[in-house]
């Protein structure tokens, strides 16, 4: 006698786990969208509990965000990468509406903020005024059992950070105390591998610290630094005319309107004008490479 699909518990759990990787890999094509962030789960969630409400940080992911400008009304992905975490956040009460209000509304009033095991802070990033994107959250009343989601965007962690500790002011959802969850490198989905960014937008390498406390080299010194420099300039996040693709490579040449990319593994690809956004096409002609970052 076949078996009933539908009932068969192993068979849903296959499925699921199956449509939970599609999805996965769907939210990395599209720019991670509004959509991404109910349907993709990490295999271990993180959470934490308060009097009134549960946590549940469970999309922990590095790349671009698609922004809208709220003058154009047009979204792009920013050009910048950043830490994004999605939390979901749960009334746990039976009989009273929590009023939420966002971490992410307010930057510079510091209600969420992340710490590494090195001692690091990373704080959350303060798009403008006039930029917005799906997730953030001013003002909220959550019905008793129901949920709502938030999208917070971080700095790039460093490279050598092995764990992770992310502090919510508890007063933004009705508790005493503040709410904290940790969780580990690992939970991190960085699709783009190998370095991290620097707090002004330069490329550091795995495992490579930032001097922030440059001292003067002599001449001998000053030729392998400019080098250096033009190397890191080449780096960037090309992204496609219509917006949707985005990839992070080495700008190698411009030949017969086409672009030369060599990307993270030493794969060289050719592109066609046409098929880069205008401003990536407008970045080579004006030959912003050949300056330091």
């Amino acid at each position: 006698m076949p078996t009933d699909k539908a009932s068969d518990p192993d068979s849903a759990s296959r499925r699921i786990r199956v449509r939970g990787s599609l999805t996965i890999a769907g939210c990395l094509m599209i720019c991670f969208s509004a959509v991404v962030l109910i349907c993709v789960l990490t295999a271990d969630p993180v959470q934490v509990e308060g009097e009134n409400v549960k946590i549940n940080a469970f999309h922990l992911v590095v790349g671009p965000m698609p922004v809208q400008d709220m003058r154009t009304k047009k979204t792009l992905p920013t050009r910048d990468r950043y830490l994004q975490c999605a939390l979901s956040v749960t009334n746990k009460s039976s009989d009273k509406n929590l009023e939420f209000r966002g971490w992410a509304s307010n930057p510079s009033a510091a209600a969420a903020f992340l710490k590494d095991d090195l001692g690091h802070e990373y704080k959350l990033a303060d798009l403008g005024a006039t930029s917005q994107y799906s997730g953030k959250i001013k003002t909220l009343s959550v019905s008793p059992g129901k949920g709502a989601v938030e999208l917070l965007l971080f700095e790039i962690p460093r490279a050598k950070a092995s764990s992770f500790t992310l502090t919510l002011k508890g007063k933004n959802v009705g508790e005493e105390r503040d709410l904290v969850i940790q969780f580990p490198r690992d939970a991190i989905n960085d699709p783009f591998g190998g370095g991290m960014t620097g707090a002004k937008g330069r490329k550091v390498l795995a495992g490579a610290q930032e001097d922030r406390n440059p001292t003067a080299a002599g001449p001998a010194a000053e030729q392998p630094r400019q080098q250096e420099s033009l190397e890191k300039a080449r780096w960037r996040v090309w992204i496609s005319a219509d917006g949707k693709y985005k990839t992070e490579a080495k700008f190698l040449r411009a030949e017969a309107g086409k672009i030369v990319l060599q990307k993270n593994d030493g794969t060289e690809i050719v592109v066609a004008e046409g098929k880069l956004s205008t401003e990536d096409v407008d970045w080579v002609q004006s030959e912003k490479w050949k300056a330091s970052p």
